[in-house]
């Protein structure tokens, strides 16, 4: 198993990319910079397996989005979080805009 840290946004949140032996990853807390997160994904690994989202926080899932594009996979969350989490009121402009 590899843990790759990644500092992500304007609040330099941690997200970090979990690749298995079989290369497929799990990416916990994509918070921002999603173009650059695609780039490690692709070297990382194959496939994403899900995302895991510590809390809703705006600088937390900001990203999401953006990869789940590209590798639609499961997003884990706590269901009290995920209640308000994409709503109108998880906001931190100007940096990061509703989920």
């Amino acid at each position: 198993m590899n843990v790759e840290s990644i500092i992500v946004g304007a609040f330099e949140v941690n997200c970090y990319l979990v690749v298995n032996p079989a290369r497929e990853v799990w990416v916990v807390d994509p918070g921002a910079d999603a173009p650059m997160l695609l780039e490690r994904i692709a070297r990382a690994g194959k496939t994403v397996r899900g995302y895991l989202l510590t809390h809703g926080h705006a600088d937390h899932i900001c990203g999401l989005a953006e990869l789940l594009q590209k590798h639609p996979a499961p997003v884990l969350l706590h269901p009290a979080d995920a209640a308000w989490a994409f709503g109108e009121l998880n906001q931190i402009l100007p940096y990061y805009p509703r989920p």
